[in-house]
């Protein structure tokens, strides 16, 4: 029920949301709280879970944006993944930054997406997803908080920040393999 409390709390407004991008029946029907089986992480949803994990990494309330580097950054809300989520009822994210208890986790949930954040990097910008400045950032943060919720290990949250990393960024990590196959 993640993504229908962000529509809720209006973090995502769903007309919006559709006109950025282009969905499926079973997307819409996530935003609409319908649907209740399995989203897939691959290709076909690469940008649906882009797009609805990014509002849920900055409007969440959790501690890596408490107390991470991003709670003081003097120019936060100018930032791609404040300023550039227009996809809510607000005019910008900034308005939603660490507002909404969504994930509630665990103390040791939350130093443990803390760490794996801290030492989780995108091609795109090379900050840790502790500091979520774009739109890549918040998104992998709100899918690491939603993982560690479900229980996952440490491991397991790396191999996922891998995943999607590995979809938002096909032709980096196509170059990575290229050199380092054996990884």
């Amino acid at each position: 029920d993640v993504v229908t409390r962000l529509v809720a709390e209006g973090v995502i407004d769903p007309p919006k949301f559709e006109r950025a991008i282009p969905l499926t029946e079973k997307q819409r029907a996530v935003l609409k709280g319908d649907y209740k089986g399995v989203i897939e992480i691959d290709e076909e949803n690469a940008d649906f879970l882009l797009g609805v994990l990014w509002p849920l990494g900055i409007a969440d309330k959790s501690e890596a944006l408490e107390k991470g580097p991003m709670n003081n950054y003097e120019d936060r809300a100018y930032l791609a993944s404040t300023a550039g989520w227009t996809g809510g009822k607000e005019e910008s994210g900034d308005a939603y930054f660490n507002r909404f208890e969504v994930i509630p986790l665990t103390p040791d949930g939350e130093l443990l997406v803390a760490k794996v954040a801290e030492n989780t990097y995108r091609p795109c910008c090379d900050n840790p997803t502790l500091f979520p400045d774009c739109n890549h950032g918040a998104a992998l943060l709100g899918a690491l908080t939603l993982a560690a919720s479900q229980g996952y290990s440490e491991a397991q949250l790396y191999a996922l920040a891998l995943k999607l990393n590995s979809l938002w960024f096909p032709d980096e990590y196509a170059a990575i393999r290229e050199k380092f196959p054996n990884l």
